[in-house]
């Protein structure tokens, strides 16, 4: 698993095949799958 930062403050979280898009401003959550890069 590994966190890519951006400059708006997401983060992704990625295992094997899923990811997870993390705002730590808004405390929300996108799921979604695949690898996005920012």
């Amino acid at each position: 698993m590994k966190n890519i930062h951006n400059a708006k403050g997401d983060y992704i979280e990625c295992l094997q095949s899923k990811c997870k898009l993390h705002n730590e401003v808004t405390k929300t959550y996108l799921s979604h799958k695949g690898n996005k890069q920012f």
